[in-house]
């Protein structure tokens, strides 16, 4: 099983149509950050835009 496969799979318990991001990109940013240092919601902010503007 691939790691995207596997976030995929994990329910998402937020309201249906207020949802702008997939859940599963949300929790591979959250890792993503965590493992670079992170630990709030401004350092996934600050780390996606890093990455985005690559």
């Amino acid at each position: 099983m691939e790691k995207i496969d596997y976030f995929s799979s994990v329910p998402d318990p937020r309201v249906k149509g207020r949802c702008k991001h997939k859940l599963s990109d949300i929790l591979i940013i959250a890792i993503a950050t965590y493992l670079c240092g992170g630990d709030d919601y401004a350092s996934m902010y600050e780390f996606l835009n890093i990455e985005v503007s690559r």
